[in-house]
């Protein structure tokens, strides 16, 4: 896969500060995406929201935050036997992740990765499939936000109903 480089994004998941602390981020024991159900097509989304208060960082965060649960929750929604959503950032599936205590998922049914946590260069998927080059923070806010996830589909039929079902939101 062009866009797959497990051990050059996963080492920049060791700069993160969620790092080590969800049980949907790296270090992982053995790698998560020969876990998933068998796949062969992926629905790539990426969702754009204007920035709303570009010069209050912690206004910033929560406007991200609220994005990718919203984008996440699209995406858990449209699963079905043969596909897993893949959500932007680390998995929300609960109010507090216990890996940081040691100890397991509690709720591994929930649990879901994001495209980086996997391996996924989502700078060059989203320019290369996508034709959108993503504006990373140095020293000025972007104009916009942008949350890329997936939906990993066990054959094109389940690809092309899922892309029906989002153009149509």
């Amino acid at each position: 896969m062009r866009h797959y480089d497990v051990n050059r994004i996963q080492g920049y998941c060791r700069d993160c500060g969620m790092y080590g602390k969800f049980w949907s981020c790296p270090p992982f024991d053995s790698q998560p995406l020969a876990a998933l159900p068998e796949w062969t097509h992926a629905v790539l989304i990426m969702w754009q929201t204007a920035v709303s208060t570009p010069d209050d960082m912690n206004a910033l965060i929560a406007q991200f935050q609220a994005a990718r649960r919203h984008l996440g929750e699209i995406l858990i929604g449209c699963e079905r036997p043969g596909t897993t959503a893949i959500i932007a950032g680390q998995c929300f599936g609960c109010s507090d992740c216990v890996r940081a205590r040691g100890a397991d998922c509690c709720a591994p049914a929930r649990m879901r990765y994001s495209l980086e946590s996997l391996g996924f260069d989502v700078s060059t998927l989203t320019e290369e499939l996508l034709g959108h080059r993503l504006a990373w923070a140095a020293d000025k806010t972007p104009d916009t936000l942008t949350l890329v996830g997936a939906l990993l589909c066990a054959n094109c039929d389940s690809a092309r109903h899922l892309e029906q079902a989002l153009s149509a939101r």
